[in-house]
């Protein structure tokens, strides 16, 4: 999140909107450290990615591993390559690592390609015998948020915003 502070900043200077972003950025930065009280004692988390029928589980230094290292989500799996598409999982791994929570990005709905895919993918018994559905602590993320915009301002507030209102149910 360094990178997209920064980012930010300099994006506002360019276009003298300094003080705006500043009081945002101050807004995000907040709510981050809200995320990071609540994510203490919630339990671990698991992040994937599903699209076109297949899962891909990402963790801490991927690119949605600031999930974990700036929210402060503990992560179920440290050892998930730390590759651009993710590493491919099955159901069987899924249930296996039994997280505490399931994050989920549905890449087919971001993109347009089929609305409801994930929910449809992971409605099956092998999820249904994890924690993560069982405590109804499936959170399916918004894809504009996470996939496609990912490093604007708005992108980051509504995602954080996201993390923030799942873990204070």
């Amino acid at each position: 999140m360094k990178q997209f502070y920064k980012a930010t900043e300099t994006l506002a200077s360019i276009v003298d909107k300094e003080h705006e972003a500043a009081e945002k950025l101050a807004q995000i930065k907040h709510k981050v450290s809200q995320v990071n009280a609540a994510a203490q004692g919630a339990g671990n988390a698991l992040f994937i990615l599903t699209t076109g029928g297949k899962i891909s589980a990402y963790g801490p230094g991927s690119r949605f591993g600031w999930l974990h290292e700036e929210l402060g989500v503990e992560a179920a799996v440290e050892n998930i390559k730390e590759a651009t598409h993710g590493e491919p999982v099955s159901f069987e791994f899924l249930q296996e690592i039994d997280p505490d929570w399931l994050f989920v990005l549905d890449r087919d709905a971001a993109i347009g390609r089929a609305t409801g895919a994930a929910e449809a993918l992971l409605d099956n018994e092998l999820v249904h015998n994890m924690k993560a559905h069982k405590n109804q602590q499936i959170v399916y993320l918004d894809g504009v948020s996470w996939y496609l915009v990912a490093s604007g301002i708005t992108a980051v507030d509504t995602a954080v915003s996201q993390v923030l209102e799942a873990l204070n149910k």
